[in-house]
């Protein structure tokens, strides 16, 4: 009888950074690498704003030499709000003229971004945890289940 058994097809590394690179400009990078790529992102984002300032794609390994021609689409990121980030990355990435590694990466490093930087404020002393919990109701399950018990 055949013994169902699990069998690696691939493993793909991810890496995922954020950076204070400025008074008000941070950086979100994320990193893909696999048998057949090796792929970095990077979203500067301005803050307070929470604004796309610049975004771009490095190739290094690449399946195809076609792929590098998406590269080009990280710049329509530019001017986007982080909280709008999911659709835009969908509409922009996914479908037969995206790339749906680069869906993955910057969905990994952007949407997240106001976590880790509302946090950052926390650790700094700029905001509350209470703020920062207010604040991250609208973004997150179970700091509006926390916000919902408190009331």
């Amino acid at each position: 009888m055949y013994e169902k058994k699990d069998i690696l097809l691939q493993e793909r590394n991810f890496k995922v950074n954020y950076e204070q690179i400025g008074e008000t400009l941070w950086r979100a990078s994320s990193e893909l690498s696999d048998e057949m790529h090796h792929i970095k992102t990077r979203l500067d984002i301005r803050v307070p704003a929470m604004l796309v300032e610049d975004a771009a794609v490095e190739f290094v390994r690449m399946p195809l030499g076609e792929c590098g021609s998406v590269c080009r689409k990280a710049e329509k990121l530019i001017g986007t709000k982080v909280k709008d980030l999911g659709f835009k990355l969908f509409r922009t990435f996914l479908g037969s003229n995206g790339c749906s590694q680069l869906y993955l990466l910057f969905g990994l490093s952007g949407p997240g971004f106001s976590n880790i930087y509302e946090l950052n404020r926390v650790k700094q002393g700029e905001t509350s945890r209470d703020e920062y919990n207010t604040q991250m109701k609208k973004d997150c399950l179970a700091h509006k289940e926390l916000s919902r018990k408190k009331a």
